[in-house]
């Protein structure tokens, strides 16, 4: 379902820098205003249009700012899709560090490379991280290993790191087209 989201009648966000400060990954904007006060903060009204599924929806807002006040945004119905719901709304940022990759593989497979300080000779192993409270635990060859001398090699950024401030939805609503 087409639909026209508006952010904010009432978001009062930390003031933005960069021109995408608060661009959408689900649609582009129709519209946006802000309001500039004291202290640092602004309030922006943006209206923007989203391509909805039917029935519950996961929708991603990335690039809104990094201190967003995520209790002030609202989502509000501007025409049609009068069922529409948000069920849930978060604020989710990721700040990519070694600690926050290691926290996202936990269960995930990973490499652990060891130099050998007389040749200079790597070896590497596979093991599966399985914990990474207070520090990481593997799993290799059946055995339980608590920490690692050398590095740890992950095969990709983790799918589930989001790395850019990003408001997230799960709506709900019939199909059809509107303006939200």
């Amino acid at each position: 379902m087409r639909a026209l989201c508006c952010i904010a009648a009432a978001v009062l966000v930390a003031l933005f820098t960069g021109a995408d400060a608060l661009g959408a990954k689900v649609g582009g904007r129709e519209d946006v205003s802000v309001t500039v006060y004291n202290n640092d903060l602004g309030l922006v009204r943006e209206i923007r249009r989203l391509d909805l599924p039917g029935g519950r929806a996961r929708i991603l807002v990335e690039g809104v700012a990094s201190r967003i006040d995520p209790t002030s945004v609202s989502v509000e119905v501007l025409s049609g899709l009068r069922d529409l719901v948000l069920l849930e709304q978060n604020y989710e940022f990721d700040l990519m560090s070694p600690a926050k990759l290691m926290e996202k593989y936990v269960g995930g497979s990973v490499e652990l490379v060891t130099v050998n300080p007389e040749t200079g000779a790597e070896t590497s192993r596979d093991a599966t991280l399985i914990s990474m409270n207070d520090g990481p635990v593997y799993r290799i060859g059946g055995k339980i290993h608590i920490g690692h001398p050398g590095r740890v090699v992950l095969p990709e950024i983790p799918g589930n790191l989001i790395a850019r401030p990003t408001l997230v939805w799960l709506l709900e609503g019939s199909k059809g087209g509107g303006t939200v």
